[in-house]
């Protein structure tokens, strides 16, 4: 009869596991269909994560634009300010690791990714760390650091591999929309605002204005003798000029 209640005891209890587990999927698919805002779809994702696994310290890294190094864009618990902006070459460390094999590692020394701080190597115990990918292209990494746990075990990185799945896709959703508005509000010849942006500036500057009976002001530069640029030098020399005219004004 022990064992019988014993076994109810355990059927309940991975029911319950299961529900908790298939709700924070839920969950963050019904949040990250609304949303758009990279922050809001690493803090959720790292929220749901951390109510399936025991975690001190959860780091979100994503790959910077030369793809040689990935950048703590997300960081949550312990040492969170200490943390913030670490880099990781890909292949150095285990998050490098994970970044370069593409595919998840733990029951590795999370001194490996904290060399560069060494005051932090005494305070962690374990960590496992998911690449996150997403149509085939690797976007960065999640990592999990305890300070109490012995190891990381196969079922918590089952546990994190649907969730780091729908996070990806969210990321790569974010990241192209987030391109896409740079893209159409940029000028593509010298990286500045263009047209469209300056009417867009404008309208939210006049009415700021009207709202606390202020004034703005709008400063207008002509580049005198570009065309005589373009007809004595040619097309080229003119580009290189705007571009280096472009850096001085930024």
């Amino acid at each position: 009869k022990r064992s019988d209640d014993k076994n109810k005891l355990n059927y309940v209890e991975q029911i319950k596991q299961a529900n908790q587990e298939a709700f924070s999927l839920y969950e963050l698919a019904r949040v990250f269909s609304s949303s758009l805002n990279l922050q809001e779809i690493l803090s959720t994702f790292v929220e749901k994560i951390e109510k399936l696994v025991s975690m001190d310290t959860c780091i979100v890294y994503l790959l910077d634009e030369t793809r040689h190094f990935a950048v703590a864009t997300y960081v949550k618990g312990k040492n969170r300010n200490a943390l913030k902006d670490l880099k990781v070459r890909i292949g150095r460390g285990a998050t490098g690791y994970a970044l370069k094999k593409r595919q998840p590692v733990h029951n590795i020394p999370p001194r490996l990714d904290f060399f560069h701080q060494m005051e932090l190597v005494q305070e962690y115990t374990s960590m496992a760390s998911l690449p996150l990918i997403a149509n085939e292209k690797i976007l960065g990494a999640v990592s999990l650091y305890s300070c109490e746990l012995e190891k990381y075990e196969d079922e918590h990185i089952r546990l994190l591999e649907t969730p780091t799945l729908i996070a990806s896709n969210a990321i790569l959703t974010s990241q192209r929309h987030s391109k896409s508005e740079t893209m159409a509000l940029t000028d593509v010849m010298t990286s500045l605002p263009n047209a469209r942006s300056l009417q867009i500036q404008f309208e939210k500057e006049a009415s700021r204005a009207r709202r606390s009976d202020s004034r703005f002001q709008i400063l207008m530069i002509d580049l005198d003798g570009f065309k005589a640029v373009n007809d004595n030098f040619g097309h080229k020399v003119g580009d290189r000029l705007l571009k280096d005219v472009a850096t001085i004004m930024r």
